[in-house]
């Protein structure tokens, strides 16, 4: 709130895999894609990769054809998730191998020695409820992955953003709750559902447009999210 920046790092555990929630106007596209500009703006194709899974078609549409696309913009409607998880899970245990023969713990450590260093690999969802609900046998092949996604893919380089703007008791709980351990908390509608998030008050009762909290360790801090405007992340994705 005092203009300074507040940096979470992918890598560290209590920051590797992330949950966004707030209602409609809150910010919530609009923080997501400032997190994937600043990302952008210090990284290359060859170090950082996007998975963007876009139920809506509207978060993503200007990322079609980027370098940074670790495959086309998922739109749901048209390819099926759980065969896009699963390859995520494929490209983890791929990867556990290779740190295995490197003798390393995680991907830093493997990039330190490796002829050729893997990139990391965001899997960001714009609306994670619109995966989940309606379909029970879908649900349960989509949380068994993402359950065992969040267990183990941090050290292989593999992080998860899941935003919602339906942060209800039946989304939260369970395998998010147990897997995305960091929290960006934008304005809800009701206060159960900051307590939802984040085990506290307080999202109810922001201000909209970016006003946020940010909870990984500790209580939560309140925080402004930048806006970066469609022509600046053009402007980021120009320069590869």
């Amino acid at each position: 709130m005092d203009g300074s920046l507040r940096w979470a790092d992918l890598a560290e555990p209590e920051n590797c895999h992330i949950l966004v929630a707030g209602t409609t106007g809150s910010g919530k596209s609009e923080w997501l894609r400032a997190m994937v500009a600043s990302l952008l703006a210090s990284n290359r194709p060859a170090s950082l990769r996007l998975l963007l899974i876009d139920p809506k078609r509207t978060a993503f549409t200007l990322f079609g054809g980027s370098p940074f696309l670790w495959r086309p913009v998922i739109y749901p409607d048209e390819t099926d998730v759980e065969e896009v998880f699963e390859a995520l899970i494929e490209e983890m245990e791929a990867r556990y191998r290779l740190l295995a023969a490197q003798q390393v713990d995680d991907l830093r450590a493997y990039n330190t020695r490796a002829t050729q260093p893997l990139p990391r690999i965001l899997c960001i969802c714009d609306e994670y409820a619109d995966l989940v609900l309606g379909n029970r046998r879908r649900r349960q092949e989509i949380e068994a992955r993402v359950a065992r996604l969040g267990a183990k893919a941090r050290a292989a380089g593999l992080h998860l953003i899941f935003a919602t703007q339906r942060p209800s008791r039946e989304i939260v709980k369970g395998v998010i709750d147990a897997n995305l351990v960091a929290r960006v908390a934008l304005k809800v509608a009701r206060a159960i559902e900051s307590r939802l998030i984040l085990d506290h008050a307080g999202a109810a009762t922001l201000l909209g447009k970016g006003d946020l909290l940010f909870k990984d360790l500790g209580d939560p801090v309140r925080l402004q999210a930048p806006y970066v405007t469609p022509d600046d992340l053009r402007g980021v994705l120009g320069r590869v």
